[in-house]
This record gives C-alpha cells, structure tokens and sequence, in this order.
C-alpha cells in the first residue's frame, strides 16, 4: 500500500550494526510494517487505503501528500516520543549515567508531558505496533539472542572505570570487596583470589554480564535480583549517596556499640556466604543493606 516509506532508516542514536541486525533499513520491510500497522489500526486494508485516499484527495500536490502523510506516520506510530524514551538509555555509558538520565528526564517538562501520554502510547504498542512489527520483523529465538548480544557489546568497561564509578579511588579497598563477593578458592597459591584477580587494573576489560555482576553484587539490596528501573527516585539517591557507608557511620546504626556492630556484620556475612575483610572501611551499599535487616530482626 505504501511506497518509499523506511521510518526507521533515520531514527537517530541507534547504532548503524544494531540497525542492520534488525533489518530496520530494509525498505520493503518497514513498508510492509505500516501497511499492516493501518490496517490493524483501521480494520482492513481497504480501510486504511481509503483513509490516505481521502489524505491525498484533500491536498494540492504530491509534494504536500508525501510531507502530510509523513508527518501522520510519525505522530501515529510515537516515533518523537520513542526518541525520547531511548535518548537517556542511548546516551548512558554506565549504570549511574543511565539512572542520572532517566531521573533527569522523569523529572524534566518533556517526561512530565510523556508520562500523561503513556497510557494510550501503551494500548497502542501493546495492540497495534508491537503485532504489525512482529509479523514482518520476526525472528527466531537464536537471532534475538544475537541481537542481544549486540547490544550489549556496544557498552565499554573496564574493571578500573567500574571501580571508580561505585566509589572507591584505592585499588587496594575494592579488591578486598570483590574477594568479599567473588572468592575463588586456590588452596596451592598463598595470595586470595577472586573471580576478577585475573583481569588486572589497566587492562581489565569487562564484558556487559561482568560489568553488571560487579555493580550488582554492590549496588543491590540483600533481596534484589534486579535493578528496578521504575522506582528510579530510590535508584538515584542510591547512587548519588549511599554507593558505601564508612564504618565508623555504621556505628550509629547501633547506638555506637561497636561489639554489636561487629557481631552483627559477623552473621550478615555467614547468612549470605560472605567472607569480610579482616580490616575494612567504605562499605559497600549491599553490605549495609543485611546489616539493617540483621538489626531490625534483632530490634524486633
């Protein structure tokens, strides 16, 4: 029905190599998806070619036909508010930045006019886009995973940038918390390893599943699995404040009874089959998220 039309070859900030996995540039393609996007939206085919009948029979010229009928792709299918929604996930290079953005933006008139619209963009996606876009972009199970992984490969870390991200400028500290949460057991070699000795500092080089693992097993409270985007106000003063708590503020939680504290960083530990650094400090936001849970069972 529809000629010429590849909304998607434009849509800026999307990689060129994600796009062509996706086939997004295939002309026929995106044609095909529009013309059963309308369909689906006006109830046949015929319909919907009568509709831009109608569109076209109202204009001058051609020129005006194909800039009106642009424009009502655009506002139909959300591709303005799509930009958007992907520009602070486009724009992060890591965990902090991505929630720095989506704080921003939720907060920002834009997001506030978004979130007003949300619920008729949903319906939309949920019964109208999401299907047309299925059924000519469909691909199997092996090939989404590709993509996946894709994606994933367009983010860079480095053991040394994740370590200053969650706080922490001595090597020497954050080692100790990553042996904390990753030990690796080498009973022949007399130095503690963990999962990420191998990496070094400089070149450590971290895959987006590695780089995700450190962060959460920092970032995430005792009975998170996954960082929950929605509730991005407690996500965001997590980051920007509580990254790690110095011990001698822990003492607070405790009235300053140091033996309680220690008894109580004791059994976090053994609960969760963690091992503590013999001496430590700056510690790390999962940790004091158990000790809170072990003082209330305690309190109570």
């Amino acid at each position: 029905m529809f000629q010429n039309i590849a909304i998607f070859v434009k849509m800026k900030g999307i990689p060129k190599d994600i796009k062509t996995s996706l086939d997004l540039e295939n002309v026929e393609k995106a044609n095909a998806f529009i013309t059963r996007y309308y369909s689906k939206k006006y109830g046949s085919e015929a319909k919907a070619k009568a509709v831009f009948e109608a569109l076209r029979a109202d204009c001058n010229s051609e020129e005006e036909f194909q800039k009106r009928f642009r424009t009502k792709v655009l506002k139909d299918m959300y591709i303005f508010q799509l930009h958007k929604l992907l520009k602070p996930f486009l724009s992060a290079k890591n965990m902090t930045m991505l929630i720095k953005n989506l704080f921003g933006f939720k907060k920002s008139k834009r997001g506030q006019q978004l979130k007003k619209e949300m619920s008729k963009i949903d319906a939309d996606f949920k019964h109208l886009i999401q299907p047309a876009f299925e059924e000519v972009y469909a691909k199997s199970n092996h090939n989404k995973t590709q993509t996946i992984n894709l994606i994933k490969s367009q983010f860079k870390f480095t053991l040394a940038s994740t370590r200053k991200e969650l706080g922490y400028p001595d090597p020497r500290t954050f080692n100790q918390w990553l042996y904390c949460f990753f030990k690796e057991d080498h009973p022949n070699e007399g130095v503690p390893k963990h999962k990420y000795s191998s990496l070094g500092e400089k070149n450590g080089y971290l895959n987006f599943d590695e780089y995700l693992e450190i962060v959460s097993a920092f970032m995430l409270t005792y009975d998170e699995t996954t960082f929950n985007l929605s509730n991005i106000e407690d996500l965001h003063h997590r980051f920007e404040n509580e990254r790690y708590i110095q011990r001698k503020v822990l003492k607070q939680l405790t009235n300053n009874n140091y033996e309680l504290l220690s008894e109580k960083l004791e059994d976090a530990a053994d609960l969760n089959n963690l091992e503590l650094p013999d001496k430590f400090r700056n510690v790390p936001f999962k940790i004091v998220s158990i000790l809170k849970k072990e003082l209330a069972e305690y309190i109570d």
